[in-house]
């Protein structure tokens, strides 16, 4: 947080704050005039390209999730310079959080529409055409979906993850959600909504969220190559008679090691703990008996005062 004013840039249009909880926010006060003013000057620099679109980003990295605008339209929107960080704050990148944090600014999203920009000496108002991007816990939290290991695990449509087990033919037999549905699904829980959750994002339609295309890929080429071809491996090394196991057992058996060790580490932190406070306790009163020992042992010298003679 302490490069707060970097990430930002535009420090007169910048508010830093701290909430309640200790968390430390920093939001743009106005994100119109910034997503304006820059669009204002790459229109002066050529860069600009027609088009209406703006992306929303949402993460967390190096312990503060970041609210990003991309610019869309432009020969590298992918470029640092291209980006506008509107807001930033120290705890994890959930819609709970957002909705805590930055109200303000899911305000201004909510009924940003338009856009006015200056181009070749002439006002140029656009109608805002959002898109919505992030990781699938992201865009999950967003929507209030449960998330991708829930029983109808996609925020698109209704399949349960039972049906995505074999080779079939998905055009046309999946039933897509809507804005409408997740608020009737959030009213019970159902379908893997959470109750009581809200779509945070009300400009963004669900056509327009972008999936993470490289994380999907990663995925499957994790689970369906690399996992293969390391248990593949495994198993023409093991020249034991031992029947090597699935990797995903041994995961799993791993995971609960892993628990079970950490629950024993709390539990010795807890004696450890314990064992000093009794120490000191113990300490304290052996102080207290050796001084009264003490005092028994070596009582303070009588007073001779009333042996003393006055002379006249």
């Amino acid at each position: 947080m302490n490069n707060l004013e970097k990430e930002l840039v535009d420090s007169d249009n910048l508010e830093i704050r701290t909430h309640a909880d200790g968390t430390i926010v920093g939001v743009l006060k106005n994100v119109k005039k910034a997503i304006e003013t820059r669009m204002t000057d790459l229109a002066k620099s050529g860069q600009l390209l027609a088009g209406r679109k703006l992306a929303l980003f949402g993460d967390k990295g190096g312990g503060t999730t970041k609210l990003i605008i991309v610019l869309v339209h432009l020969a590298n929107p992918n470029s640092r310079h291209n980006i506008l960080v509107i807001s930033i704050f120290g705890a994890d990148d959930t819609a709970q959080n957002m909705l805590k944090y930055i109200p303000d600014v899911l305000d201004q999203l909510n009924s940003l529409e338009t856009i006015s920009f200056e181009q070749n000496g002439v006002l140029v108002t656009i109608d805002v055409e959002w898109m919505l991007g992030g990781d699938i816990k992201f865009l999950c939290s967003c929507h209030g979906h449960a998330g991708a290991s829930s029983l109808e695990f996609c925020f698109f449509c209704y399949l349960v993850n039972r049906q995505c087990t074999q080779l079939r033919d998905y055009n046309g037999d999946a039933i897509l959600r809507t804005v409408q549905s997740y608020a009737n699904d959030a009213l019970t829980g159902a379908n893997s909504v959470q109750i009581g959750s809200v779509i945070i994002f009300k400009l963004v339609k669900l056509s327009h969220v972008i999936v993470p295309s490289l994380h999907i890929l990663m995925g499957l080429a994790d689970r369906y190559i690399f996992v293969f071809l390391l248990t593949l491996a495994a198993k023409e090394d093991n020249l034991t008679d031992i029947e090597f196991e699935k990797l995903s057992h041994t995961k799993s058996k791993m995971k609960e090691m892993v628990k079970n060790l950490d629950n024993k580490n709390n539990v010795l932190k807890t004696w450890i703990s314990d064992k000093k406070s009794m120490e000191d306790m113990l300490l304290a009163v052996t102080s207290v008996i050796s001084r009264k020992i003490s005092k028994a042992r070596n009582p303070p010298p009588t007073c001779h005062a009333g042996n003393l003679h006055l002379y006249t």
